[in-house]
């Protein structure tokens, strides 16, 4: 009888009937469900990580008009569920800091079930959105929105983003830049890896297309210096791809270092 009560009681707070009103003699007459808003947002994030993020979005959505609902309240003077009974400037304050953490926190699990869904337009417009909160933590949403324009293969934009956090932080480079410049220069070590698996053709393509996407900072000494013995090893042709690289770096470069000279020339 026990194990049956407590599956009703989970399913009547699922349907949201479990309410405060429900138990008067212990609550005094307060309004509201009993089921918190961890909860909840745990029985929205439920189905993504079952394989359903559909309906994740859906619920989270949900959630997140409720929440907005309830801070339009706040501010036109009601309660959270538009009772104009008065409450006190400071309790108000509290409300607004507390449902504010809590969009912020429901969009972020958004995020979470759009990158599943690949759905990046959506996980970029509201990393900007929360970028442009204030208060928000800058620095690590930029480098986020950074990682995110990687995935893209946009990488000038990951390097704007990723600038802009650093700019942001200030000061010496911490773990958070290390790693973002680490990702930056990852398509050089993925040109590395196709040549020793075989791959010289797709290796040559994924350096290519790195400097072809962003060529002031993909003009680099490791990258070309790569690029280069790629070039020697595909076929005799090399000499005249090499050429264009020089032209390359003459043109977004003032200089280049002496061992790349001797590459080219080589």
């Amino acid at each position: 009888m026990k194990i049956r009560n407590q599956k009703l009681v989970f399913l009547a707070v699922i349907d949201g009937k479990f309410n405060f009103q429900f138990y008067p003699e212990m609550y005094g007459g307060r309004p509201g469900s009993i089921a918190s808003f961890s909860f909840r947002l745990l029985l929205a994030e439920l189905p993504m990580h079952c394989g359903k993020p559909k309906e994740s979005l859906t619920k989270l959505f949900n959630m997140l008009a409720t929440i907005r609902q309830m801070l339009g309240n706040l501010k036109q003077g009601l309660c959270e569920d538009g009772n104009p009974m008065k409450i006190s400037d400071s309790d108000r304050a509290d409300s607004l800091r507390l449902w504010n953490g809590r969009e912020v926190r429901v969009m972020h699990s958004i995020i979470n079930c759009a990158l599943a869904l690949k759905d990046y337009e959506l996980a970029m417009e509201l990393l900007g959105q929360l970028c442009e909160r204030d208060g928000a933590p800058k620095h690590a949403l930029l480098s986020a929105l950074g990682r995110l324009h990687l995935q893209l293969g946009d990488i000038s934009g990951a390097e704007v983003c990723f600038s802009e956090a650093a700019e942001v932080k200030g000061g010496p480079p911490g773990v958070r830049e290390l790693v973002d410049r680490g990702l930056l220069s990852i398509l050089n070590n993925m040109g590395v890896c196709l040549l020793y698996g075989g791959h010289l053709k797709e290796a040559i393509a994924v350096l290519e297309s790195a400097i072809a996407s962003n060529p002031v900072h993909a003009l680099h000494e490791s990258l070309l210096l790569n690029l280069c013995t790629l070039y020697d090893m595909e076929s005799s042709k090399g000499r005249m791809k090499k050429f264009a690289l020089l032209r390359q770096i003459s043109r977004y470069q003032a200089d280049a270092p002496t061992t790349i000279l001797e590459k080219l020339y080589g």
